[in-house]
This record gives C-alpha cells, structure tokens and sequence, in this order.
C-alpha cells in the first residue's frame, strides 16, 4: 500500500514536469508502421518491460504517464498518422544522475517489439534479451549459422 501510494504521488508532483516539458516542444518523437491502438499497447509494454508498476493512462487524450524506480518519470504520447502510422513521443525526467530509463532506450524497445509483430510472433510480457530479440529479426537458422543457440 505505501508503495503503491508513493508511485501515485510521484504521478501527481513529477507527472506534471512531463506535461510541461510536452507543452513546450521536448520529446523524442518516431513515426512507426503500426495502428495508434498497437502503438499505445506496444507504448505500455516497453514501459512495463523498463519497470513501471503504475500507468496512468489517458487514452482520450492520447498520453500516458509513468514513474520508473522511485526517481524516474515518464510520459508517452500516441497519435495517428494515418490509418496505418503512428507517431510515438516520449518524455523522460529523472531526479537523480541514475536514469531508469532514456527516450532513446525507449525507441530501441519500441523498435524491438516491432521485431515481433513482423515476424508475427506475441511481443514478450517481460524485457526480451538482445539474443531473442536477434533470433527474431534474423531468423533461427541465420543465428545458428552464426553459433548462436536462440532460446
């Protein structure tokens, strides 16, 4: 219960630096091949895959709002780009010189779990390691060639 109290402070009090770092222009922004409903879904599995226990999402709005560890802050914007494309931007504060997560490392994780969907394979419920990932995007037999045993 504390903690879970701890994190919807955390939102409430830090949340807003992230909405503010949104009104004025920051963020990293991608447009990717996907639908604004797989976007917002893959969105809330690469923050759950970083850590986060809380999201708090507002859909009709088109952002969610996280915290990662206990000083990492983090908010995701969807939209569509037509009926196919989405665009992505994340914002990330940290209060501390240890970041929990980067909007770059965010992107990558993104970009990762497309690996899964082209390939038609479920995007893992937990962070997939690099070597999964690669079996994915190549392909067992070119990873086994390479002596790589894929999972």
């Amino acid at each position: 219960m504390t903690r879970h109290l701890t994190i919807v402070i955390g939102l409430v009090l830090f949340g807003g630096e992230v909405l503010d770092a949104k009104s004025e222009g920051r963020g990293t922004e991608r447009v990717y091949p996907v639908s604004a409903d797989r976007a917002w879904d893959i969105a809330r599995t690469v923050f759950r895959w970083e850590g986060a226990a809380a999201i708090e999402e507002h859909r009709v709005e088109g952002y969610m709002l996280t915290t990662l560890g206990q000083r990492t802050y983090a908010g995701a914007w969807v939209s569509p780009r037509g009926p196919e494309f989405s665009a992505v931007i994340v914002i990330t504060k940290s209060h501390s010189p240890i970041t929990e997560l980067t909007e770059m490392r965010f992107h990558l994780d993104f970009v990762d779990a497309l690996e899964y969907l082209r390939a038609g394979q479920p995007i893992p419920v937990r962070l997939p390691t690099a070597t999964e990932v690669d079996c994915v995007r190549y392909g067992v037999a070119v990873m086994k060639s390479r002596g790589v045993t894929c999972p």
